[in-house]
């Protein structure tokens, strides 16, 4: 046996593995016995949590494939729980609730019972709460101070155990407590995990008094300024109940003591001596190795390829596994075929290897038939099309890696809806002018079932555009934390769902469309900046987002719901049209017909809105619609407005259609309530450099990916000439 020094991947957790999975590794793996050891091993979450742990100078090497015995286990996952509650409050809330288990533990095992004492220090008696307050900013640590002397005046008598309480808290704080506006000064808290410290303190601060929970009813005010759930009061009340029912009193002031330990990232654990995996600077040469003739590779087989170059001119049958370490792997290097086929269950991994592929053959380079996970770490891939496609209930995970010109159906799942799992994490998606491996009509990334992205960095150096071809052609979609540069035509979805939160888009055109599917499109906490034609589509919510600097139609369709939005200088000039003439244009078009669905625009700022001669926002219709009302605009505010138009309104409340013998009939599909600004229109210049870029969340979390900062350092043709004429002059009826 041999010491070996740990360390934890903290970027692995959230991205491969997640609370859920921690969760069940305490039901399981806290209660487990050495019998029922090598089952669980052999349970999902077992590789997604151990995976997180790496030896400190062979970090290649995982962890789940070397834990040997249940005590082991138990021990690195305590060390797990230490660290990640550092980051993470709720999973300090999952080691609270789990300290009963763990206690269990320390009975057989000198070595768990010491790492158990240091989380009962840690988290039952309020270290890292503490070293949390040790980052608050001076004036948080006044806001903490002013709430203390809140609490107090909302008891008739104070106890001593609130007196010493408030005592330690302001001297560990060092200052004087204020009066203070609360509603005022917690709305200058922007992050959410200090007004959760802040919250604890207070009302443990209030469960001293009694020793019960009585007191809340005189924290109303309080518990409303905070604007938390029940869901997190409860959690809170139910953290402060489980430190006094196993510490008493004494827990919440001793959690003041001893605050300078600190937990190294590192830790220590007892293993059989492993040797280290042959690292990528200390490979020299690789081998060539070319594969002419058919390889098969049995259902108990495993065959491995490791520093060598490999040039595959040949079909291989895999029914067993296959892998490829610290290789350059050539594929469409000659006329012959060249394919890997998966067959059912069988499995593919690439890691820290290159992919080039040398020409264009429609025919994928990778086949998994059915049942087939593949896994994907570290590579880079040179101008690959047709490199993968999954069918049945196959799964493909692509972590940590680069696809440098990526050309038609690199990525093809024909997995029938089958729930296959399609993951794409901390990857870095680069196109070019040059590169011509995209064919016409076929998209680069095709799939009828789910992909997720997740810290994704998707760009091209300049602003291109490959004709009718798209980027992502999906039936559900889920980005998250991704950005988007210097691109067109990034997504189409057919029936399915778009879920994009977290992420950014800059210089980009024709991002979005589902408009010939039946599908949705959700976008949370985004930023699109310099963007034009955004989303054309139905079905579409959109909140808490940034439109900044972005020109002519911006969002077009039928059934948008758009809250809580910021559209800094919006701009419309217009479209030329091959005679000559100039046809006004609007930003927000929402459209549709008889059965066409209501779109409403609410809370939302227009700060610096210039339209040449056409509407910020305007409905057209072809039929007399069933609603009445089809868009409502309400509680918006309106800034630093003008058009060209004569009417000097960015808002078309009316619009027209032709009926029987070609009769021109007037509807007012746009409905205004309690919107500000709109009678100031052409009073200001139509700009604003009031524009604040929000790249981060109140919460701490980032719009678009870490990757971004670090690798940039129509008409119908019966009425054409009748439509023109009223489009270049409407003032038949109501001049607008």
């Amino acid at each position: 046996m041999k010491t070996q020094e740990l360390t934890i991947d903290h970027h692995y957790y959230n991205h491969n593995c997640d609370y859920n999975d921690l969760k069940l590794a305490s039901e399981r793996l806290l209660n487990a016995s050495e019998e029922q050891f090598t089952e669980i091993k052999n349970e999902k979450w077992f590789t997604r949590v151990f995976d997180m742990v790496t030896f400190s100078k062979k970090n290649n090497i995982r962890m789940s494939d070397q834990i040997s015995n249940v005590a082991q286990a138990q021990q690195i996952m305590l060390e797990i729980f230490v660290r990640l509650s550092e980051r993470d409050s709720e999973l300090s809330g999952l080691v609270v609730e789990s300290f009963s288990k763990m206690e269990r533990l320390s009975e057989n095992d000198l070595i768990l019972a010491e790492k158990i004492r240091e989380i009962e220090k840690r988290y039952l008696l309020g270290l890292s709460k503490m070293t949390g307050l040790k980052d608050f900013s001076d004036h948080e640590l006044e806001i903490l101070g002013g709430l203390l002397q809140y609490s107090m005046k909302q008891f008739d008598e104070v106890s001593l155990a609130q007196k010493d309480y408030a005592n330690i808290v302001l001297k560990y704080v060092n200052v004087m407590p204020l009066e203070l506006d609360i509603d005022k000064a917690l709305n200058q808290v922007h992050n959410n995990e200090v007004k959760k410290l802040m919250l604890n303190s207070c009302m443990e601060y209030g469960f001293l008094n009694q020793f019960n929970f009585e007191f809340m009813e005189n924290y109303s005010e309080l518990l409303h300024a905070f604007d938390f759930g029940s869901k997190t009061v409860e959690e809170t009340k139910n953290i402060i109940l489980l430190t006094y029912n196993l510490r008493g009193e004494e827990g919440f002031t001793a959690q003041f003591e001893n605050l300078d330990v600190l937990i190294e990232e590192a830790f220590f654990i007892d293993f059989e001596e492993i040797d280290a995996p042959m690292v990528e600077d200390e490979i020299m040469v690789k081998d060539d190795l070319q594969i002419t003739s058919i390889l098969h590779i049995a259902s108990n087989e495993v065959k491995q390829f490791r520093n060598a170059h490999v040039h595959i001119e040949a079909f291989i049958q895999c029914e067993g596994n296959i892998e490829f370490d610290h290789c350059v792997i050539y594929y469409n290097e000659g006329e012959l075929s060249d394919e890997i086929t998966l067959s059912e269950g069988a499995n593919l991994t690439l890691k820290n290897s290159t992919i080039i592929c040398k020409s264009i053959d429609e025919t994928p380079f990778i086949q998994a038939l059915r049942s087939n996970e593949i896994h994907i770490e570290n590579c880079t891939f040179e101008n690959c099309s047709y490199f993968i496609t999954l069918n049945g209930d196959s799964s493909l995970t692509i972590d940590n890696s680069k696809i440098l010109g990526p050309g038609s159906k690199f990525l093809c799942s024909y997995t029938g809806y089958a729930g296959s799992k399609l993951s794409l994490n901390n990857t870095f998606i680069k196109f070019s002018e040059e590169q011509t491996n995209i064919i016409s009509h076929d998209a680069v990334f095709v799939s009828d079932s789910l992909l997720e992205m997740s810290d994704c960095f998707i760009y091209s150096d300049h602003k291109i555009d490959f004709n009718d071809e798209v980027i992502f052609q999906t039936h559900d979609l889920n980005f998250q934390n991704c950005s988007f540069e210097n691109l067109s035509k990034c997504i189409s979805s057919y029936g399915g769902e778009v879920i994009i939160t977290e992420s950014s888009f800059k210089n980009c055109n024709d991002l979005i469309d589902n408009s010939i599917s039946m599908g949705s499109i959700y976008i949370h906490q985004c930023l699109f900046h310099n963007c034009e034609n955004i989303v054309s589509g139905e079905d579409v919510k959109i909140s808490t987002t940034q439109f900044i600097d972005c020109k002519n139609n911006i969002l077009k369709g039928n059934g948008f719901t758009i809250e809580f939005c910021e559209f800094y200088n919006i701009t419309h000039v217009g479209e030329k049209m091959d005679i000559g003439i100039v046809i006004p244009g609007s930003s927000i078009i929402f459209s549709g017909g008889k059965d066409a669905k209501k779109n409403k625009i609410s809370k939302c700022l227009f700060n610096g809105v210039s339209m040449q001669d056409g509407f910020l926002i305007e409905g057209k219709y072809f039929h007399n619609p069933k609603n009445n009302i089809l868009i409502l605009v309400e509680d918006c505010n309106f800034q630093n407005c003008k058009t060209d138009s004569e009417s000097g309104k960015i808002i078309k409340e009316y619009d027209f259609f032709f009926g029987l013998f070609n009769k021109r009939i007037e509807i007012k599909p746009v409905f205004i309530s309690n919107c500000k600004g709109l009678d100031k229109v052409n009073e200001e210049n139509g700009f604003t450099e009031e524009v604040v870029i929000k790249s981060e969340l109140p919460n701490g979390v980032k719009i678009g990916s870490h990757l971004a900062k670090i690798m940039l350092g129509g008409i119908n043709g019966l009425f054409v000439s009748k439509v023109l004429e009223h489009a270049f002059k409407d003032t038949d009826y109501h001049k607008e």
